[in-house]
Formats: structure tokens, C-alpha cells, sequence
């Protein structure tokens, strides 16, 4: 497995590309995370064109049937406790079409906008 990109590397690496004070480029990281945090939160997708879209979604969780609810086992239909949110990707065909062919390749990732 390869080493994973850290949002500083990605802040350096889009300094030195653009020819900016990598501070700057931290200030515009952050706060276009804390946008699409926002976004997320209050449940609105978040479409970024050529790379993808994330959504959240929620599921009630699960319990096993030998679970006991207040002395009585849980019935089928009465909802469970908890609720789990998870944010999903989904790829965009441009990316999926940069992927593979990055993969077919065996090469790094290349800009090729």
C-alpha cells in the first residue's frame, strides 16, 4: 500500500505549483474543508465536478434478536437506539477514466485537465 497524502504535502505540493505562500494555500484548504463539512452536515450533497460527489446517508442499526429492550426482546418493526451516519464517494467518469488509466500505466497521478 502507498503512502497516504496528507493535507499538508497536498498544501505544498498546490504552493509550489501555483507559486503561492503555502499559508495562504493552508488558509484556502481549510476552509473549503470546513465548506464541505458544512455542506455535509446539513445533509446537502457535495458535487465536485470531474472528481465526484459525496452524500451522507443513515442507517438505524441493528440488533440481534436475543438483544433485550426493558426485560423483553426487541420486536421486529420497533426501531432500533442508535442511528449511524456515514458519508459516502462517489467517483466522477472523469476521474474514474484518470484512474484507470494511471493504474494501466502503473504511473503516478498526472493533471491532465
Amino acid at each position: 500500500m502507498k503512502k497516504s497524502a496528507y493535507k499538508k504535502e497536498l498544501d505544498r505540493a498546490v504552493a509550489r505549483i501555483l507559486g503561492c505562500d503555502e499559508r495562504d494555500v493552508a488558509l484556502i484548504t481549510r476552509t473549503f474543508m470546513d465548506e464541505v463539512s458544512r455542506c455535509l452536515a446539513d445533509e446537502r450533497p457535495v458535487c465536485l465536478s470531474g472528481f465526484g460527489k459525496f452524500t451522507v446517508h443513515h442507517r438505524l442499526g441493528q440488533a440481534s434478536p436475543a438483544v433485550l429492550f426493558g426485560g423483553q426482546k426487541m420486536l421486529p418493526g420497533i426501531p432500533a437506539k442508535h442511528v449511524y451516519t456515514s458519508v459516502s464517494f462517489s467517483k466522477a467518469p472523469r476521474l474514474k477514466r484518470e484512474l484507470a488509466r494511471c493504474v494501466k500505466r502503473n504511473t503516478p497521478w498526472k493533471n491532465s485537465a
